[in-house]
């Protein structure tokens, strides 16, 4: 298996005469950089044939969406998350927790790894103003009888969701549009709203 705009390399095993791969190339080893079922051809030095197969995947690179407040109010601060769980974060601060408070105004990089070893990353512009400006971060898709979950990160006093419920996530089965509204602790508040 490979990430996303990577390649990998397939070796056959030494000690034979000739190699020849599914995609026509008779080098022992060949560089690949899509998933797929390859199989490979090897000749003895008797003349004997043996066939063999390897199925690679390509894993796809994780989809980064930083929540939290992109602003904060004057002496105040924003906590930025990077709304999913991974195995590493690494943000331009140096910080490596799934998520920061800033009180400068800024762009904040993130770059995680998953499970697999991928990389994705993001930005966020971060300014200070008169009202908050929350960013709900998760996957804004899914499929016919599942669900999925948004996060309007944590850092504020309240929430409060177009649906009535007032938790830093919402569980959500149906398109359509959710408003978020929040505020912290400076009594700041700010809304946004997101398409499923």
């Amino acid at each position: 298996a490979f990430c996303e705009n990577s390649t990998t390399t397939l070796s056959g095993s030494p000690g034979f005469q000739n190699y020849e791969w599914s995609n026509n190339i008779t080098d022992t080893a060949i560089t690949v950089n899509s998933g797929g079922q390859y199989g490979l051809t090897v000749t003895d030095f008797n003349g004997c044939e043996t066939n063999t197969s390897i199925q690679v995947t390509e894993n796809a690179l994780p989809q980064v969406n930083i929540g939290g407040s992109a602003s904060f109010c004057t002496d105040g601060f924003t906590t930025l998350n990077a709304g999913g769980t991974y195995q590493e974060y690494r943000w331009s601060t140096g910080n490596e927790e799934a998520s920061i408070q800033v009180n400068q105004v800024g762009n904040y990089g993130l770059t995680v790894t998953d499970e697999n070893g991928c990389e994705g990353s993001n930005s966020i512009e971060v300014v200070e103003a008169n009202e908050l400006s929350p960013a709900i971060s998760g996957p804004t898709s899914f499929c016919p009888g599942e669900s999925i979950n948004l996060d309007a990160g944590d850092g504020y006093d309240t929430y409060n969701w177009s649906d009535g419920s007032n938790g830093q996530t919402l569980e959500v089965d149906a398109a359509g549009d959710y408003e978020l509204t929040v505020t912290d602790e400076a009594g700041c508040s700010g809304n946004t709203v997101v398409s499923i």
